[in-house]
């Protein structure tokens, strides 16, 4: 489906992006303190992009 641009309005995959950002740097930032550890970390990354619909970053 092709969908019609909207200058005035942000594309939906864009605001997914940007939510999965947020919450990847919230993750990443429990990893640096140590609060979590890296393997859950990593499963937590991937079920974020799978939820927001795009391709997860390295961690």
């Amino acid at each position: 489906m092709q969908t019609i641009y909207q200058p005035d309005k942000p594309a939906p995959i864009l605001i997914a992006e940007i939510q999965y950002f947020m919450a990847f740097s919230a993750v990443k930032k429990l990893v640096r303190e140590k609060n979590i550890s890296r393997e859950i970390a990593l499963k937590m990354n991937e079920l974020l992009a799978q939820q927001y619909g795009v391709r997860s970053y390295p961690l």
